[in-house]
């Protein structure tokens, strides 16, 4: 796997992972974590 931007903040780098899932394997993500971690 092709390092991440080090400049990115984790909230970033998440992001981009989970756009690079796509929407239904993020969904499947995001469904297990509660609000605090949202």
């Amino acid at each position: 796997m092709p390092e991440l931007n080090p400049t990115l903040k984790s909230v970033e780098q998440a992001a981009v992972v989970l756009m690079a899932l796509g929407e239904s394997h993020a969904a499947e993500i995001l469904r297990h974590l509660d609000p605090r971690e949202l």
